[in-house]
């Protein structure tokens, strides 16, 4: 099975598509953090944060495929000192059919 990445911004055609697998991923994980919130509502409210969150840099957002399938995605950022940088993952998901391979 081989498995590509492909980096993405707020001006991607993929955009979207992050936006619904970041939707999965959190009503699988916290379903409490949208209820009563239309998912164009909450899709939207969480584009904004994220737009702003690209702009203060540096942050970077994948989607994973196999294939042409979308499977996961992740949103990463860089923080440093005066040694060392270091690669946060804020979110990271993988569709369940994915996981473990």
């Amino acid at each position: 099975m081989i498995f590509k990445q492909k980096q993405i911004d707020a001006t991607s055609a993929e955009w979207p598509l992050f936006l619904d697998l970041t939707y999965t991923y959190i009503q699988e994980n916290w379903p409490h953090a949208t209820e009563g919130i239309s998912k164009e509502g909450f899709l939207s409210s969480y584009a904004d944060k994220l737009k702003k969150r690209l702009q203060e840099g540096p942050r970077s957002l994948f989607i994973y495929y196999s294939n042409e399938t979308p499977v996961g995605l992740s949103n990463v950022y860089i923080t440093s000192n005066d040694r060392i940088k270091i690669l946060n993952i804020a979110e990271l998901y993988v569709a369940p059919s994915f996981r473990g391979k």
